[in-house]
């Protein structure tokens, strides 16, 4: 989060080896502006590759990244 370590998140239920997988990460986060960023870590314990690539052939690869906005409520 925001450049931050890496932190483990909480995985939804996984309905088959092809499908993606929901996940969630309770923080707390002040008011401002925000990125979050994801990998994922395989079963087998590799971590998944930073480098974009295309899905075809062999699926899509690199990290997925979202900028967004905490507002005082």
């Amino acid at each position: 989060m925001d450049q931050g370590p890496w932190m483990r998140a909480e995985l939804g239920l996984v309905a088959s080896d092809d499908t993606w997988v929901t996940w969630r990460l309770a923080v707390e986060l002040a008011p401002g502006d925000h990125s979050a960023r994801v990998r994922a870590i395989g079963r087998d314990g590799r971590t998944q590759t930073a480098r974009r690539a295309e899905p075809a052939p062999d699926g899509a690869t690199g990290l997925h990244e979202v900028d967004f906005e905490v507002q005082r409520s």
